[in-house]
């Protein structure tokens, strides 16, 4: 008994012509173009949906998007995926405003980067490691990089001082 297999395969998209001395830019590179073309969409798509979330729950989403008829929300918490569960209806009513074909609501908790800087997690360098930084501008002949490690050296003066 013969058994035949058929792959269907798309027609790969010939590469435009370019420079063959040198790396080729990225901008050339098919696969490349196509991502990013692709990330651009899923991003207006998200810009399009975040803001028609309800008022609290659109603060702790970090992006929204359509996966085949899901309507898949990235939530910074546990209780905000809880929050996308008791709001489905209200979800799925802003999501066919936009005219996009959606039958339910998925979250899943990604945690949202902060942009600032807590101070206490900021450590001073040790008083050995001053005294380090302190041997390494004397053997530094550039001014401006040997200023620059004795004013780090002089950070582990000011908090053992305190």
């Amino acid at each position: 008994m013969n058994l035949w297999i058929v792959i269907s395969l798309s027609p790969v998209r010939p590469l435009p012509p370019r420079d063959t001395r040198g790396p080729t830019p990225l901008s050339q590179c098919a696969p490349i173009a196509d991502l990013a073309a692709r990330a651009r969409e899923l991003d207006h798509l998200s810009q399009r949906i975040v803001p028609l979330l309800p008022t609290p729950l659109r603060d702790h989403v970090s992006h929204a998007g359509l996966r085949n008829d899901r309507v898949l929300l990235l939530v910074e918490s546990p209780a905000w995926a809880t929050r996308v569960r008791m709001e489905q209806s209200r979800i799925l009513a802003a999501v066919h405003s936009l005219g996009l074909a959606a039958t339910s609501v998925a979250a899943k908790v990604m945690s949202i980067p902060t942009s600032r800087v807590d101070s206490a997690t900021v450590r001073s360098p040790s008083p050995r490691t001053a005294q380090h930084l302190r041997a390494a501008a004397m053997a530094i002949s550039d001014p401006e990089l040997h200023a620059l490690f004795l004013e780090l050296a002089a950070l582990a003066d000011h908090s053992t001082a305190k």
